[in-house]
Formats: structure tokens, sequence, C-alpha cells
């Protein structure tokens, strides 16, 4: 159809009245001279349109999908650390609280144990540390043994250990007396989960029963493919669009994931806000368009061509009417340009519209 299009247009210049006239304004069939090489008729070349290749930085535009989530740190989700059965929930969804405020109470037989350890082991150090006194002043006076003695302060050391372990269990558990543990929020914030529910058995696993966070600290995460992470860096300014707010807020990168998600081949790369926004909530779906610079040329997608179905190909203008395909190796597209990798030389001429007219056996799908 482009064929019939183009000689259509051809027929319709002006002063193509005579046979001769005709003769030159012959819709352009390929006119191979050598593989790869296509000369066209004079008044064709008016429908082409070519570019000179300059291979240096230009500007690329980014518009990413994106999300609103926590800071780091922001968000505390919060877990019984022993198991047990809930007995008491003391928060409720929206609630704020403030640090080391209750959040739940949970019944745990392994709590009640762990500080009767403690309790017992406390008891049997005092005793020890008596004895051990005892046994010291029983050898000042030459009425004891020093194997004696050295039992006695080698049982205080082995309390003394046991009770720094015992220590460190029930810190672990956490407050509270006896089966009871209050689990307690590590940071101040909003509770934005609340699983725990009264009655309920829960296991020391990590699973969330709570969580807190702040609303207001969050910044915006989009998901950058790996081939266009060179052209990101920290600092850059970012446009944040949100379906809940019709104008775009203004920000800047903040950070650059340094590990790719290996199911999408992508990174994290989150903007943080100039100006805070009471708009926005963590779980928002929006887009945040960047501006940078591409590290390798640009040309236009009508440039690029498929061969065969797997070849990008451009044709490059060797005069007036002849023109080479040539094999390029392409890089990421952005806002109507392809970055080119590799294939062509400063200087050379590409044909940037009318390329598909040259060889119709070729592809646009760029």
């Amino acid at each position: 159809m482009l064929r019939v299009l183009f000689a259509g247009l051809l027929l319709a210049a002006p002063g193509c009245s005579s046979s001769s006239s005709r003769a030159d304004t012959t819709p352009t069939k390929e006119e191979p001279v050598a593989p790869g090489v296509v000369r066209v008729k004079t008044a064709s070349v008016a429908f082409l349109e070519t570019k000179e290749w300059k291979d240096e930085p230009a500007p690329v535009h980014f518009r990413l999908p994106a999300r609103v989530v926590f800071r780091d740190g922001a968000l505390a989700n919060v877990g019984t650390p022993v198991p047990g059965r809930v007995s008491q929930v003391h928060v409720s969804l929206g609630q704020k609280v403030e640090r080391n405020e209750p959040l739940f109470t949970v019944k745990s037989p392994d709590a009640a144990s762990a500080r009767a350890s403690l309790t017992a082991t406390r008891a049997a150090l005092e005793a020890a540390r008596t004895n051990a006194e005892r046994a010291g002043r029983m050898v000042e006076r030459g009425v004891g043994s020093q194997r004696e003695k050295l039992d006695a302060d080698l049982r205080v050391a082995e309390l003394e250990a046991e009770l720094a372990r015992a220590r460190t269990t029930v810190s672990f558990v956490g407050g509270g007396g006896g089966a009871d543990v209050v689990v307690r929020s590590p940071i101040a914030g909003t509770v934005v989960v609340r699983d725990a529910t009264v009655g309920a058995s829960v296991t020391a696993d990590g699973a969330t029963l709570i969580g807190v966070g702040d609303p207001a600290d969050i910044w915006v995460e989009a998901d950058v493919f790996e081939r266009d992470l060179p052209a990101l860096s920290l600092g850059q300014s970012a446009q944040v669009v949100l379906p809940s707010n019709p104008t775009p807020l203004s920000g800047k990168v903040q950070s650059i994931g340094a590990v790719l998600r290996t199911d999408l081949r992508s990174a994290p790369v989150r903007v943080a806000l100039d100006e805070p926004s009471t708009e926005l909530r963590p779980g928002m779906f929006g887009s945040v368009e960047i501006r940078a610079m591409s590290k390798v040329g640009l040309l236009p997608t009508t440039a690029v061509l498929i061969r065969d179905g797997r070849e990008m190909v451009v044709f490059v203008k060797r005069d007036q009417a002849t023109f080479q395909r040539r094999a390029v190796q392409v890089g990421s597209t952005h806002s109507g340009s392809v970055q080119v990798l590799s294939g062509l030389e400063v200087g050379e001429h590409v044909v940037v519209r009318g390329a598909l007219l040259l060889d119709g056996a070729l592809d646009q799908v760029l």
C-alpha cells in the first residue's frame, strides 16, 4: 500500500504532463546496484529526510509506573517474640501511637518459663555467693579447706553466667509478668495494619500482627529496567503524577537500587518530594517523569527498521540518490527516539523519514 501511495504522490507532482516527465517520476522501486544498496529516482529524493549522526549525549524522557511507599525505617512490622495466644489488643486501625506504647498482649507458657528460670537463677546465685563468703571466712580462720572455697567460687561463676543467659532470654520475651508478654511499638506513628485478634494463636515466625508507620514519611518508588539505569543519577529532577492529584509534584531522585530484581530485570528508583503532601498515601499508584541525558546518540524510531524479524537496520546516504542498508545495535527507546549503540560513523547521514519506502520487505515496529 505504501508503494501505491508513493506512486500516487509522484504522479500528482507539478509539471508531470509529458511522457518523458512521467518516466522521471515513476514510483520508486528498489534498484539494487549492490547487496544492501538502493538507488532512487532523483524526483523521489524529496520524499526522504536524512539526519546527520553525531553520537553525542542527548536529552531523554522517562515515564515510569510508580507507587507511593514508606521510607526506609518509617514502617515497623511488629510480630510476637514468643509463641502463645493473643489475650488483648490495645490499639485500633488508624490510631496514632507513641514509641513504647502497648500494641497487644500475648499469654505465653514460654515467657512464664523464662521468667521463672530467671527468678530461680537469681535465688541460686544469692545462695552460692553466701556459701562462697562463708567458705572464704573458714579458710581465713584455718578451719576450712582451699578446695571447698574453690568449689564455692566456681559455683558462683557458673550461676552468674546462667543469670546473664536468663536475663537475655527474658529481654527477648518483652515486658510483662508471668505468662503475659506486652508487645510495644518501636516507633511513633499510625497503626496501618491490625491483624492481631483476641484469642488467636500466634507463633514467633516474623508474621506481622500490628504495623505502625508514619504516613508523612514517604517517597515514590519506580521500577527502572536494567538498560535504562545508566542514564539516571542521584539528584535528577522528577515529576510525580497521581490520578488523585491533578497537579504534578516535584521531587528528586533520592536513591537508585544497587541490586536488580531478577524477575523483571529492573531496579527500584526512589524519588523524594521537594515538599511533603498530605494528599499522598502509601499504596497509591501513579507515574514518575524523569528528564535525563542519554549516554549515547539517539535516532527517531522511524529511522530503524526490522529485517527478517530480528536484525535492526537503517539506511545511510551515500550520494544524492543512493542509500546503503546498515545493520545497527540499538538500546532503549525514549519518547519516539531510540539509542544507537553501534553501526554508524559520526558525520554519516541516516534516513529518518521514508526509510520504509526504500525497502518494502522490511518492517517498522519500534
